[in-house]
């Protein structure tokens, strides 16, 4: 996976968050886990993942969210628990 810039998490949290409560979760680990399949993609063949995008969290939460996502919130705890939980997704 590419490395994690702040825009990554704020896309990331909003994709998350579009996501029904009791799926939250599943819909975090399954984005860390289409980018960190993209980047193993975009490495082997030199080209984007047909769905995962380029291998950066942001290509990823665009994936999830199908291009549509809510515009960007206030940093509520809401959306700083959603940031904790994608952090902790991801291996540093």
């Amino acid at each position: 996976m590419r490395p994690v810039h702040l825009t990554d998490l704020d896309l990331a949290a909003r994709a998350v968050l579009a996501q029904p409560a009791g799926a939250q979760d599943d819909a975090a680990a399954r984005l860390v886990a289409g980018a960190r399949l993209a980047d193993r993609f975009r490495k082997r063949l030199g080209r984007r993942h047909p769905v995962w995008g380029d291998g950066t969290v942001a290509a990823a939460a665009m994936a999830l969210a199908g291009g549509k996502l809510a515009p960007p919130q206030r940093l509520s705890p809401r959306v700083a628990i959603c940031f904790d939980g994608i952090v902790r997704k991801r291996p540093l």
